[in-house]
């Protein structure tokens, strides 16, 4: 995962926990991304602070253009209801 320096995320690789953010179409029981693909965050909306990436996991920190607000949001395994 990475940031662009006009702010749009991007992930590849092996999601087979979700921790990519997007729903794969390939019912493979491990789905990849082989290019990078552009992870849809609204930029009217949000402004992209960081990101932090784990084995199951992905968290992203935004900020709300309107108000300032910080907001994290997270995507990967969810076994238990994290």
């Amino acid at each position: 995962m990475f940031i662009t320096r006009k702010g749009h995320l991007y992930g590849s690789g092996l999601s087979s926990y979700g921790n990519l953010g997007v729903r794969l179409a390939s019912a493979a029981p491990c789905p990849r991304i082989y290019q990078w693909a552009r992870i849809p965050i609204p930029s009217s909306q949000y402004k992209l602070v960081t990101i932090a990436c784990g084995q199951c996991h992905t968290l992203v920190l935004v900020k709300e253009v309107l108000t300032g607000d910080l907001q994290l949001f997270a995507c990967g395994m969810n076994n238990d209801g994290q």
